[in-house]
C-alpha cells in the first residue's frame, strides 16, 4: 500500500512528465508555425469599401463567342453532339453566344443549299494564328450557311442551355443601304425551327473596313442600315423586342479611327437605334506577344483607358446606354500561339473581368469558347484549358454588387477585386463576398484582410499545372491537377483558412469569407430569394 508521500512524489513526476509534454507540443506547434511563415514576403493590407458599390454584375456577365469562321469551314473542330462538349457548354450556363466575326461580313445563309464535303482536319495552334493574320491580308469570299448546318448550332445552344446573338451581314447592300432579305431570309427559317435569339448585331469592326476589305460604310449609313434591321425585326412577333447592339469598333483610344468612329455613330443617331454600344478590345498583336507581355502592368491598364475613352464619347447622349465588350481576349490575329491557351493567359482575363465589372460593363465576350489559340476549350480534344476553369469558377462565384479595394501599401503588381458571392452554386449564406486576385510579382504575397479577421476563409488558388510554369496548359486547383479524361468536370472545392493568407508567385485565384455579412450583399441576396 502507497504511502501519502509516495502517491504525493509519482503525482508530482506526472505534473512533470506532463508539463515537459506540453513543452515539446509548444515547440513543435512553434516550428511548424515559423515553417508555413513566408519570409521576406511583403504584406499588404486589403480593405473592401462595402459601402461605395456603383455597379453589379450578373450571371451571365461572363459570356463567349464562337466565330463565324467555323461554318466556312465546315464546323471542323465542332462535334456538337459531343457528351463531352456539351458538359463543358452547361457548365457556364447561364450564358450569352455572339455567334459573329470578321467572317460574318461574308456569310451568306442559303437553307437548302446541299452540304458538300470538304476534306479539312482540325488545326495546329500555328495553323489558327496564320489563318486569322493571313484573313486580313486578302479580301475573303462569300461563303453559304445552310439550314443543316445552322441547325447544329442552333440545337447545341438549346440543349446546353446558352441565350443567342446573331451579327448579320453588312456588306449585303443595294443601292448604297444595307439590303435585309438574307437576314429575312434566316430570321424566317429560325421561326421554323422555334429558335430563340435574344439580341442581334449587324456587321463587324466597320472601322477596320477600308483598311482591310476596301469598303467603306460611314458611322451614318451605319446608323441607317441598323434602322432598317429594327424595322425588320419588328415583323417578327417573336423578335420584336429584341436588343441591337453596335457599332463593334476596336481599342477606342489606342486606334483614333476606331474613336472617331464611334463619335460620328453617336452623333448621327445611333444610341436611337442599338441598346448597347458594343466595343472590341485586345491588349496585344498575338504574332509578336511575349509571355512578359501577359504580366505587363501598363498593358493591363490599357484597358481603362479604352473605357474611359468610350464613356466619355457617350456622356452626350441623352438617355443611359450601355457599353459592353462585344468581342475580347488577350491578343489579336487569333490569339498568341501556345500563350493565350496557356496558364498566363489567365492574367489578362482575370484581370479585365475585374476592370470590366468595376465599369459596369453588362457583358464581356470571351472570343472565343472553341477556335483559336484563344480558345477556352480545345478545338482537339475538348479539353479545357486553364482559362475555361478560371471562367468556371468566375461564373459559380461572383454575382451581384462590385467593390472597390484599396491596398495598404498601395501595389502595382497585386491587383485585387470584390463582389458579392454567387450563393446557389456553393450555397454560401447571405451577405458572402468573393475576392479574386492577381500576383504578378515573382516572389509569394501576404494578403491580410484584418477587416474579416475572425471569419473563415474559402480559397481557390489556381496555380500552372506542370513544369511549363506560365506555358502550362494545365492548371491546379490548390495544388491538385484539373483533369477531364472522361466527360465529367472535375470537382473544384476550396481549401479553407484562417487569418492572413499567403499567395504563390505569378497566381491568381479567388477568396470567398462566407460570413462577411456585407449590408449591399445582404439586401442583393435577400432580393434575390424574393
Amino acid at each position: 500500500m502507497m504511502t501519502g508521500k509516495r502517491i504525493m512524489a509519482v503525482y508530482l513526476l506526472l505534473i512533470l512528465v506532463w508539463s515537459s509534454y506540453a513543452l515539446v507540443l509548444d515547440a513543435v506547434e512553434y516550428f511548424e508555425i515559423k515553417q508555413t511563415q513566408t519570409p521576406n514576403a511583403t504584406t499588404y493590407n486589403i480593405t473592401v469599401l462595402t459601402n461605395a458599390s456603383l455597379t453589379a454584375c450578373d450571371k451571365e456577365f461572363l459570356s463567349v463567342t464562337i466565330d463565324v469562321d467555323a461554318v466556312r469551314r465546315k464546323w471542323v473542330g465542332f462535334d456538337f453532339s459531343s457528351p463531352k462538349l456539351q458538359r463543358l457548354a452547361e457548365a457556364l450556363a447561364p450564358i450569352d453566344l455572339r455567334f459573329g466575326g470578321t467572317m460574318a461580313d461574308f456569310l451568306i445563309f442559303s437553307p437548302n443549299s446541299p452540304a458538300k464535303t470538304v476534306k479539312l482536319s482540325p488545326q495546329t495552334d500555328s495553323e489558327k494564328t496564320s489563318r486569322n493574320t493571313n484573313l486580313l491580308q486578302e479580301t475573303p469570299k462569300n461563303f453559304t450557311m445552310t439550314g443543316a448546318q445552322w441547325d447544329k448550332l442552333t440545337a447545341f445552344v438549346k440543349t446546353v442551355g446558352w441565350n443567342l446573338i446573331f451579327d448579320f451581314n453588312v456588306f449585303l447592300r443595294r443601292n448604297g443601304v444595307w439590303d435585309p432579305a438574307n437576314a429575312d431570309k434566316l430570321l424566317n427559317y429560325s421561326v421554323s425551327r422555334g429558335v430563340q435569339f435574344i439580341a442581334f448585331q449587324l456587321g463587324n469592326e466597320p472601322d477596320l473596313y477600308g483598311r482591310y476589305f476596301n469598303v467603306s460604310i460611314s458611322p451614318s449609313d451605319l446608323v441607317a442600315d441598323f434602322t432598317i434591321l429594327r424595322t425588320l425585326i419588328s415583323s417578327y412577333s417573336q423578335y420584336k423586342d429584341l436588343s441591337l447592339f453596335g457599332p463593334g469598333v476596336t481599342n477606342v483610344g489606342v486606334r483614333s479611327r476606331s474613336m472617331t468612329y464611334l463619335r460620328k455613330f453617336i452623333e448621327a443617331g445611333g444610341p436611337d437605334v442599338v441598346n448597347e454600344i458594343g466595343i472590341h478590345h485586345y491588349y496585344t498583336n498575338g504574332a509578336s506577344a511575349t509571355v512578359q507581355d501577359f504580366l505587363n502592368v501598363t498593358k493591363l491598364e490599357s484597358l481603362k483607358t479604352v473605357l474611359n475613352v468610350a464613356f466619355n464619347l457617350t456622356r452626350v447622349i441623352p438617355h443611359p446606354v450601355h457599353i459592353r465588350l462585344s468581342e475580347t481576349s488577350s491578343c489579336y490575329g487569333g490569339g498568341a500561339v501556345n500563350k493565350s491557351n496557356a496558364y498566363v493567359a489567365g492574367f489578362m482575363w482575370l484581370d479585365k473581368l475585374g476592370v470590366a465589372g468595376l465599369y459596369g460593363l453588362p457583358r464581356v465576350f470571351r472570343q472565343t469558347f472553341i477556335g483559336g489559340s484563344y480558345e477556352l476549350v480545345s478545338s482537339r480534344t475538348f479539353n479545357p484549358n486553364p482559362d475555361f476553369y478560371l471562367s468556371l469558377l468566375f461564373k459559380r462565384l461572383v454575382e451581384g454588387p462590385v467593390f472597390p479595394v484599396t491596398s495598404v501599401p498601395e501595389a502595382e503588381q497585386l491587383r485585387v477585386y470584390a463582389n458579392c458571392a454567387r450563393r446557389d452554386y456553393f450555397r454560401y449564406p447571405v451577405g458572402a463576398l468573393v475576392l479574386y486576385y492577381l500576383n504578378l510579382a515573382d516572389e509569394k504575397t501576404v494578403l491580410s484582410l484584418t477587416q474579416f479577421s475572425s471569419e473563415d476563409r474559402e480559397v481557390f488558388s489556381l496555380t500552372p499545372g506542370d513544369n511549363n510554369g506560365l506555358l502550362s496548359r494545365l492548371v491546379k486547383l490548390n495544388g491538385d491537377i484539373l483533369l477531364m479524361p472522361g466527360n465529367d468536370i472535375p470537382l473544384m472545392l476550396p481549401s479553407y483558412q484562417r487569418g492572413d493568407i499567403t499567395i504563390e508567385a505569378q497566381s491568381f485565384g479567388f477568396i470567398v469569407i462566407p460570413q462577411a455579412s456585407v449590408p449591399a450583399c445582404n439586401s442583393f441576396h435577400e432580393s434575390a430569394t424574393q
